[in-house]
């Protein structure tokens, strides 16, 4: 989702090569529809600053859908602001990553290889299934999901009671445990929400939470697609 013209061939150019099908959209409202119609997408490039609909409010609002696989599909925010505040403030958002405009090939491919295919680290998931066995990673993901509502339980609280730092420690424990297992997306939500746990505000900070349980879903259900758990935590 781009509004210039000559930003959208860019990046339809640069991905169209590398073999991808792309969509094109002009607005983050437009791109909000076209995900609300389809859950097909593997990842969104979002420009941050469109007409009718930013690509801030864009991601926010797909963030919140009540469809896990929509809300949870990776979102690469594009700005040509490259200050370490206005990256910090698109992750907040929800996006899993952002590049600078112009876009560099380099860079684009790197991110999309990150965060498409449901964005795990297949990589890792596999070594975890050749080295420990399909039973002992289905009791590992068993215990995952124990720490993951956990966590969530923990984070509701702290933000109910405008606790920071419990908000930061349980966002912390989420994160590595989800990166441990190679679920990316899960994980660098954590770490913003971490991050920003003393700094953010009460609604950025509940959208993030709210984000962090569709991302939990999709992560179980990446783990159960892998070694279906059996066994109680």
């Amino acid at each position: 989702a781009d509004d210039i013209l000559i930003n959208r061939r860019v990046a339809v150019g640069l991905l169209e090569q590398a073999g991808h099908t792309v969509t094109v959209v002009s607005n983050g409202r437009a791109a909000l529809e076209q995900i609300e119609q389809t859950a097909d997408f593997d990842v969104v490039l979002m420009d941050v600053q469109m007409p009718e609909m930013d690509g801030i409010e864009a991601t926010r609002r797909i963030r919140a859908l009540g469809d896990a696989r929509r809300a949870a599909i990776p979102i690469i925010g594009l700005t040509a602001n490259t200050a370490p505040h206005d990256s910090e403030f698109c992750l907040a958002a929800g996006m899993n990553a952002v590049l600078s405009k112009p876009l560099d090939a380099n860079a684009l491919a790197a991110a999309l290889a990150r965060h498409t295919a449901a964005a795990p680290d297949s990589s890792l998931l596999a070594t975890h299934l050749r080295t420990l066995g399909r039973d002992q990673l289905a009791q590992i993901a068993a215990s995952f999901r124990t720490l993951g509502h956990a966590s969530l339980r923990d984070l509701r609280a702290g933000l109910s009671a405008g606790d920071r730092g419990a908000l930061a420690e349980a966002a912390h424990k989420l994160a590595g445990a989800a990166l441990a297992l190679g679920l990316a997306p899960l994980g660098e939500a954590a770490q913003v929400l971490e991050r920003g746990a003393y700094s953010a505000d009460d609604t950025t900070l509940e959208l993030q939470v709210n984000t962090l349980e569709k991302l939990l879903d999709a992560g179980m259900a990446t783990l159960d697609a892998v070694a279906p758990s059996t066994a109680p935590a």
